[in-house]
Parts: structure tokens; sequence; C-alpha cells
């Protein structure tokens, strides 16, 4: 069990602050340096594309995934810690996703914690 713990824990942090870096030096930034013109948008829709645009668009998705994904695990984080329900986000999957690795490293590293409280002799 703490080794699935420490996977989950593992995987977390692997795809929220792992993941974001990995997507940065792949394809940069998100964020363009200045938005695009009417007309600049237009030409590069109308004429051939040489792939950059395919691969921007990949670009663009991943970190809006990343983005979705990081979301649904604060949620789910905030409320393991509160012991209350997550908030539903709607994220077409990543929050069941994100909610099972949170509550795999949350029992894992919480749970022995109980035991050993609830096992040890009180003091009188």
């Amino acid at each position: 069990m703490a080794l699935r713990g420490l996977a989950a824990l593992l995987t977390l942090v692997a795809t929220t602050v792992g993941l974001p870096l990995t997507l940065y030096r792949l394809g940069g930034s998100p964020i363009p340096p200045r938005v695009p013109s009417l007309h600049v948008v237009t030409f590069v829709l109308l004429h051939r594309d040489n792939g950059s645009l395919f691969l921007g668009a990949i670009r663009d998705v991943s970190w809006l995934a990343w983005a979705g994904f990081t979301v649904a695990v604060l949620a789910e984080a905030q409320a393991a810690l509160r012991g209350r329900p997550a908030p539903r986000l709607h994220l077409a999957g990543l929050q069941g996703a994100a909610g099972r690795l949170v509550a795999v490293a949350s029992v894992t590293f919480t749970a022995p914690v109980a035991v050993t409280l609830v096992s040890s002799p009180a003091m009188a």
C-alpha cells in the first residue's frame, strides 16, 4: 500500500510540476508575445500549412489539459484536507483521475498516523 501511495504522489508531482516544465521546454509558452492581427489569422487559416499550425494546436491543447488537471488536483486536495466532497468541475474525466490519485496518496500518508494515535496507550 505504501508503494501505491508513493507512486500516486510521484505521479501527482510529475504531472503538476514536471509536465509544465517539459511542455515549456518542448513547445514554449502558450501565451503569444503579442496578439496576432485579424489579417495574420486569416492568412494562416486560408493558406497551406507546413505543420506549424497543427503543432501549435497540440501545444495549446496540452497546456489546457495540464491546467484542467492541476485545477482538479487542487480541488481534490483541498477537499481531502477539509474532509468534504470536492466540487464537481466537469473536466471530462480529469477530475476522476485526480481524485483517485489524491485519495490514494492521502490515505497512504495519513492512515499510519491515525493508526498510531489510536493504538498508542492513553496517558492518564
